[in-house]
C-alpha cells in the first residue's frame, strides 16, 4: 500500500502546479510567481521520494500528471510574466 504522502501528493501535486500561474493576483511580481513555481517543483522532488514503493504503474500515472500538469503552467507562467507591464 502506498505511503499517505503519496496518496494525497497524486492530486495535490498538479493541483499546485495550475494554483501558481492561475490563482495569483495578475499584478504580482513576476519574481515572485517564478519562485513560488520552483518551489512547487522542489515539492515535486520531496513526492518524488515518497513514489518509491508504489506500484510501478501507480508511479508512471502520477509523472505523467505532474508532467502535463507542470507543463501548462510553465507555458502559462511564461506567457504571464513576458507581458509588458502597463502603466498605472
Amino acid at each position: 500500500m502506498p505511503e499517505p504522502l503519496f496518496m494525497a501528493g497524486t492530486v495535490l501535486v498538479p493541483l499546485a502546479f495550475g494554483l501558481v500561474p492561475g490563482f495569483l493576483p495578475p499584478g504580482s511580481h513576476p519574481a515572485f510567481r517564478w519562485g513560488l513555481w520552483l518551489a512547487v517543483l522542489g515539492l515535486t522532488g520531496w513526492y518524488g521520494v515518497a513514489m518509491t514503493d508504489a506500484p510501478e504503474s501507480i508511479r508512471l500515472l502520477a509523472w505523467a500528471t505532474i508532467a502535463v500538469s507542470a507543463t501548462l503552467s510553465l507555458i502559462v507562467l511564461m506567457a504571464e510574466t513576458g507581458r509588458p507591464r502597463q502603466a498605472g
